[in-house]
C-alpha cells in the first residue's frame, strides 16, 4: 500500500518544481539568430541561423512554402522583401513559445528542397523552379524494363540499356 502512493507523490514533486521554471520563462528553445535570403538565379536559398538544433516540417501549396520550426523561438521576427522571379518575400512568425513557422510567399508555384546543417546549426530551403526540378534523366541513367526468374516466378527489374542491344541477346541466350 505505501509503494502505491509513492510514484503519484513523485509526480507531484516532479511537477512542483516545474513550474517555477516554467514561469521564469527558461526554454531548451534554440533561438533564431538570423533569416537570410540568397538568390542563385533562378534558384532561391533561404537559411535560417539557429543556436541549437530544431525539428522541422516543410508543407508547400502554389502561393507559399511553409517551415514549422519544434523548439525554435525568435524575439524580433523579420520580413524580409526581394525581387525574384518565384519568392516575393520571407517572413517568420511565432505560432507558440517553442515553435516558429517560416513563411517563403511565391509569386507562381515552385518546388523546394529543404536540408539542416548541424555546424553551425542551420535550416536550409531552397526554392527551384519546376521546370529546373523536373529534368528528364540522361539515357546513362535511365532503365529499361526486363522479366527475370526468381526462385520459381518472374518478376520485373530494371537494368541498364545497352547501346548495341546486348542486354536483349543475353536475355535470348540459353543459360
Amino acid at each position: 500500500m505505501h509503494r502505491r502512493w509513492s510514484l503519484p507523490l513523485l509526480l507531484v514533486a516532479l511537477l512542483a518544481g516545474a513550474g517555477p521554471l516554467a514561469a521564469q520563462g527558461l526554454s531548451t528553445a534554440a533561438l533564431i539568430t538570423d533569416v537570410a535570403w540568397a538568390p542563385e538565379g533562378y534558384v532561391g536559398r533561404v537559411l535560417v541561423n539557429l543556436t541549437g538544433p530544431v525539428r522541422y516540417r516543410t508543407v508547400a501549396s502554389p502561393s507559399s512554402i511553409v517551415v514549422d520550426l519544434w523548439e525554435a523561438r525568435y524575439q524580433s521576427p523579420p520580413s524580409l522583401h526581394m525581387t525574384h522571379p518565384y519568392v516575393s518575400g520571407v517572413r517568420i512568425s511565432q505560432i507558440t513559445g517553442d515553435l516558429a513557422r517560416l513563411h517563403i510567399d511565391l509569386w507562381q508555384p515552385a518546388r523546394y528542397k529543404t536540408f539542416v546543417k548541424p555546424h553551425p546549426h542551420q535550416v536550409g530551403v531552397l526554392v527551384i523552379p519546376p521546370s529546373m526540378a523536373t529534368s528528364r534523366l540522361p539515357d546513362s541513367a535511365s532503365y529499361e524494363e526486363m522479366r527475370v526468374s526468381a526462385g520459381g516466378r518472374t518478376t520485373t527489374a530494371r537494368s541498364p540499356p545497352s547501346p548495341t542491344g546486348a542486354a536483349s541477346r543475353a536475355r535470348s541466350m540459353p543459360a
